[in-house]
């Protein structure tokens, strides 16, 4: 029976365990995806009605989990979704429609992706709230970012990050994670 170590109460022992059993076990492939190997998960993925991931990562073969099985085919197989790089054409749309259809603090996500085509409002969210919006603070953090971003975390844990960004204006909630 093997011990897990707590990593100084950052991670639980169930959390190691899993990632032992899902991801660093020796059985469990962790080269890159082949063109070949995506293309016949693409063929047994579609056999059992894109649904059943663990026997789809059986038949595979391949030494994938189930996880990996699924995570491949929504980022290289599915059409609906597959998502593509944001062009400077669909930035400035999304710019346009944001400062036209903006009340206040509200942004109508929803209504603006019928004017996106192929895009949905989740991804619209991402694309304002984490690149877009012009109060974004890119580079360097000023001592006072330092001494909010510490208070924050202190106030709600360091697993809260969408609360922490908001008491560090200008900061995504990754960039405070990062920090």
């Amino acid at each position: 029976m093997y011990t897990l170590t707590n990593f100084e109460g950052t991670r639980e022992a169930e959390d190691i365990r899993r990632f032992w059993q899902n991801f660093l076990h020796p059985s469990i492939s962790k080269t890159p995806w082949s063109q070949e190997e995506v293309q016949q998960l693409k063929e047994v993925s579609r056999r059992h009605e894109e649904r059943h991931w663990e026997t789809i990562a059986q038949e595979l073969g391949t030494g994938r989990t189930a996880f990996m099985c699924l995570q491949t085919f929504q980022r290289f197989v599915s059409d609906s979704l597959r998502h593509s790089s944001w062009t400077p054409a669909e930035d400035d749309l999304l710019r346009e429609l944001v400062d036209k259809m903006r009340i206040g603090n509200f942004v109508p996500y929803t209504q603006m992706s019928y004017f996106m085509e192929g895009r949905d409002p989740a991804q619209l969210i991402y694309r304002w709230n984490q690149v877009l919006d012009p109060s974004l603070k890119k580079g360097l953090w000023s001592k006072e970012e330092d001494e909010l971003l510490l208070q924050a975390v202190f106030r709600h844990r360091a697993k809260n990050w969408w609360k922490i960004r908001l008491e560090v204006p200008g900061r995504t909630d990754s960039a405070c994670r990062d920090r």
